[in-house]
């Protein structure tokens, strides 16, 4: 059976559009709404984001910050590579 729930989701920046991607795939039938106030998704801290994903190198070795980095840097790189959105490998700045 098809679900008959709608749901609205406030705001259109990373959290909002990646928890209604989550719910529709998830959630076969159901309906969701994304409101936002501006004209544009990501148009907040979101769109303020350089695109860098951290490796964790400045943080101290085991630490929850650099065992998070770590994690994300490999998450953000699988899933690129599942969904073959371009992404570029660089040295960071400070090792040149």
């Amino acid at each position: 059976m098809r679900s008959t729930e709608h749901i609205g989701i406030i705001g259109a920046g990373i959290v909002g559009l990646a928890l209604a991607r989550h719910i529709t795939l998830h959630r076969p039938g159901t309906r969701v709404t994304v409101l936002e106030k501006e004209n544009r998704v990501a148009a907040h801290q979101t769109g303020h984001n350089s695109g860098v994903v951290h490796a964790g190198l400045y943080y101290r070795p085991g630490s929850l910050k650099a065992t998070l980095c770590r994690r994300g840097s490999v998450c953000s790189g699988t899933t690129a590579r599942r969904t073959t959105c371009p992404t570029r490998r660089r040295a960071s700045s400070s090792s040149r």
